[in-house]
């Protein structure tokens, strides 16, 4: 099974490593990590860089893969259409 994840994750907090261990029980996570715009547009600022959150994540032994995503209308829907996981998985 394919699990989606998606978010900024910045920075990686408990909440998100709950995340992503819990969906490591259904399948094989890949993260569809959100742009630097999109920290900016949502909050304001982009606490790292997306290359430094990608590698935090990457090492993650839960996560097997972590991808950019076009979130320029605001959703992880291309990710959705283009990965077509099993389950998608989203906090908050």
């Amino acid at each position: 099974m394919r699990v989606l994840v998606s978010g900024g994750f910045d920075p990686v907090h408990p909440g998100h490593l709950s995340l992503f261990r819990e969906a490591a029980t259904v399948g094989s996570v890949t993260v569809a990590l959100n742009s630097d715009e999109w920290l900016r547009r949502k909050k304001g600022f982009a606490f790292q860089p997306w290359e430094s959150r990608a590698q935090v994540l990457s090492d993650n032994r839960y996560i097997q893969n972590v991808v950019p995503v076009d979130d320029v209308v605001g959703t992880v829907c291309s990710a959705i259409k283009e990965l077509i996981p099993d389950y998608f998985a989203k906090s908050g």
